[in-house]
Parts: structure tokens; C-alpha cells; sequence
């Protein structure tokens, strides 16, 4: 194989002139380049050749290929096979150009989807290997052949160099794949996926088809697939949850917030809400119906019903042993709210105060027993306007007997008065 470098463009191959080794004539132009993807870099495999003013793709492998030069050409030796012949039944192959140019991947170092403009190949001895994914403009002039001219351009008038901006294929890799004839979708791994911010992962998610979405959804592990979905404009999360199973949907809800949950289920269809009904637990299922009850505008549409709540007369040791407990459930660990023997409100202490006092310390000693609270009637700007006023990340939400309902967050407050905050982020 006689190269002019160790690399070389996918669009400095495409569209090269075919010759036959034997007799140096032309007989047609490479239209694709086939790649085994059963590797950790995928191997060229094959040439898809056309011929011009003739119906047919030819297939032509990789080792009837002697020569490959990115000037002048490809020589082949024999007579190229029609396409429908070579198909791989075990779909280990990909087009390279059909699969990539033009489509969406994931950047991680970004987190976001980016467009493939060009790929990179290595040679390897006689051998090409996909080694990057191009995604930079200049791999978009390249293909257009602007490339050498708009640098020349850019160097003479701000003497700058225009750069290649490159993803590693070692952080790409199929998510699933047809034969040889059709496409690939992909995806980043998903050990580097999990490593990104649920609002990151949501960011992609939300450019990404409805196709891919669940499919990188269901890659997730359940707390990051519920915190990532929690993130998503309400318009794509009610139509990610109207397409995912619901044994899958049953594992991502059991890890949502309780207040996500119900604003979530308002949205969706009857047949999606009565099925997941059937499929969660019934005491999850009289909670949600609970919530659902109320009016849009009032507290109570709003609180959450996860928060960390102890007795009058509980220790600090046993305080610090439920919080640890109870952490991951609970909207916020905070805000420790302290109940009297009817269940009615009697304080709150925060973590900090728990923390510097004695562990043989009763809470009803250290506890604040005038606080701010909220009926679960109470209209929603007035529940904003408690916020603003005392400077709060956390109310907590009380019936007409006193007895602790809920609690509400900041932000929960705030997207209830002001949905365009919402209605900008989709």
C-alpha cells in the first residue's frame, strides 16, 4: 500500500478514479469505504466502487486493493464483485461515509452533540484505520475543497492557522448497527456518559431523535437517568417517559423527587398514568394521588413530601443516624423538621446546629420554635413572596391542624410563578 503519509482524509478517498492493476484502466470512482467495527479501531475492510453512467455498487476488498494514493487514485487487481454479493449477514460492518458524514455524535468534552465533518485514518503497514472523528470547520472545507485556499486566506490576513478539532474513536463506539447497507447510531461510552452532569446529560439528550434518547436513557444507571430526565424541558421528558417500557420507567421513577413525579404524571397520557399505577408500589401510588389533588395553584401542588422529620424527644445521635439513613431520599437533609406527639409542627433545627451540639442533646432543646410556614392552600405567590421576603430555600407546608404536609424548595417556587423560565429552557 503506497501512501504519502502515515494519515490520510475519509474525503481525500472519496471520489478517487479506480484503475485496474492489470490493464491501468479506469473503471469506475470509490463511492464509500467499509470498516470492521469488531475492533478497537475500526480496520478498513473494503472500497465501494461505482461506476459511472452504470446502476450498481461493487464491492472490493481490501486486500485486491495494491495501491491507494490520495492524488491520484485507487488500483485494484480483478474484476470488483457486485455490491449484494458481500453483505456481511453478521452486520460487523459499516459505511464509513454513509454512517458518518453529515451525522450527530456526543462531544463529551463539551457536552453536547456535534456534527461529523470528515474522518481521520491511519495507516497501519497496508492497512487504514479510523482513529478520529472530525468535527472541527475545517474538516467541512476539506470536503469541499476549500480547504488549502480559506487557509492560506485566514494565515495571510490574521496569521492564524486553521485547526483540526478531533474526538478519539476510543470514546465512541455503536449503539446499534443493520449490515453493511445501513447505518449506525452512536453514542459515547456509557462509563464517560455517567461521569457527565445530569444537566449536561439533558443538554445532549434534548438535541438528540427520539430514538436515541431512550436508547442512551435506558444505558443509565437509575439515579442518573432520574436525576438527568428531571432536567429535560417538560415537553421532551413527558415524550422520553411516553415511549420508555415501563419496567424501565418503574426503576427511573422510584428514583425521581416526589414533587418531579407528580408534575410529571399531569402531563401524561391516561393509559401511560394507569399503567404505571399498576406497576408501582401502592403506597408510592396513594401519595402520588394525594399530590395530584391539589390545585395548580396552591401550595400544595408544589411540596414535596421527602424531607427528614423526628420527635420532640429525639437525641442528636438519633437524629444524625436517620439523616444518614434517609439522605438520599429526602429533598434536602438540611432543614431538620421536629414533630410533637400529634404530628403537628413544633420546629426545626438545621444540620449545622445538629452537628455542634452534644449527641445526648434532646432536639427540643436546640430547636427553633418560631418559624415560617405555609398553609397547603396557601396560593403559590404568596409561597414566593415568604421566600423573598426571609430569604429561604426551604418552607415547609402545614394542613389546618398543624401537622407537617410537605415541603417546598426555592426552585420549585420560583418555576411555579415564573413558567417562563420553564418555556425558555425548552
Amino acid at each position: 500500500m503506497d501512501m504519502d503519509s502515515s494519515f490520510i482524509y475519509l474525503s481525500q478517498i472519496i471520489s478517487l478514479p479506480v484503475y485496474s492493476s492489470e490493464s491501468g484502466r479506469k473503471i469506475g470512482y470509490i463511492d464509500d469505504v467499509s470498516a470492521a467495527i469488531k475492533r478497537a479501531y475500526p480496520k478498513v475492510s473494503a472500497l465501494i466502487m461505482k461506476k459511472k453512467f452504470k446502476r450498481g455498487t461493487y464491492y472490493v476488498p481490501w486486500d485486491c486493493v495494491d495501491s491507494l494514493e490520495a492524488g491520484s487514485g485507487a488500483f485494484i487487481k480483478g474484476e470488483p464483485d457486485v455490491l449484494e454479493n458481500q453483505i456481511d449477514p453478521a452486520g460487523s460492518e459499516m459505511l464509513l461515509k454513509e454512517t458518518f458524514w453529515d451525522n450527530q455524535i456526543v462531544d463529551t468534552a463539551g457536552s453536547k452533540v456535534v456534527r461529523v465533518n470528515d474522518l481521520h485514518l491511519m495507516k497501519d503497514k497496508s492497512n487504514l484505520w479510523l482513529v478520529h472523528i472530525d468535527i472541527g470547520f475545517s474538516g467541512f472545507l476539506r470536503r469541499l475543497g476549500w480547504h488549502g485556499h480559506m487557509n492560506r486566506t485566514v494565515k495571510w490576513l490574521f496569521d492564524y492557522n486553521l485547526k483540526d478539532r478531533f474526538i478519539s474513536w476510543k470514546n465512541i463506539q455503536p449503539i446499534t448497527t443493520t449490515n453493511i447497507y445501513g447505518s449506525i447510531s452512536l453514542k459515547i461510552p456509557y462509563s464517560k456518559l455517567s461521569e457527565m452532569h445530569p444537566a449536561d446529560i439533558a443538554d445532549v439528550l434534548t438535541e438528540l431523535g427520539t430514538d436515541e434518547r431512550i436508547i442512551i436513557m435506558k444505558s443509565l444507571d437509575r439515579a442518573t437517568a432520574a436525576q438527568s430526565i428531571q432536567e429535560l424541558p417538560l415537553n421532551i421528558r413527558v415524550q422520553t417517559v411516553e415511549m420508555l417500557g415501563i419496567d424501565d420507567l418503574k426503576k427511573i421513577i422510584e428514583e425521581m423527587d416526589i414533587d418531579e413525579i407528580v408534575d410529571l404524571f399531569k402531563e401524561l397520557s391516561e393509559d401511560k398514568l394507569q399503567s404505571l399505577f399498576a406497576a408501582l408500589p401502592q403506597e408510592t401510588v396513594t401519595e402520588i394521588k394525594a399530590l395530584l389533588i391539589h390545585s395548580e395553584s396552591s401550595a400544595g401542588s408544589l411540596m414535596n413530601t421527602q424531607y427528614v422529620s423526628v420527635q420532640h424527644d429525639a437525641t442528636i445521635r438519633e437524629i444524625l443516624l436517620k439523616v444518614k439513613k434517609e439522605h438520599d431520599e429526602s429533598e434536602s437533609i438540611y432543614y431538620i423538621y421536629v414533630l410533637n406527639d400529634d404530628g403537628g409542627l413544633a420546629g426545626v433545627s438545621t444540620l449545622r446546629e445538629i452537628l455542634g451540639s452534644k449527641k445526648n442533646t434532646q432536639v427540643s432543646e436546640v430547636m427553633h420554635r418560631n418559624m415560617i410556614k405555609v398553609k397547603i392552600d396557601t396560593d403559590v405567590k404568596k409561597v414566593a413572596r415568604v421566600f423573598f421576603k426571609y430569604d429561604f430555600v426551604m418552607v415547609p407546608v402545614v394542613d389546618d391542624a398543624n401537622r407537617m404536609m410537605g415541603v417546598i424548595s426555592i426552585k420549585d417556587a420560583l418555576k411555579s410563578v415564573f413558567p417562563e423560565m420553564d418555556e425558555d429552557n425548552e
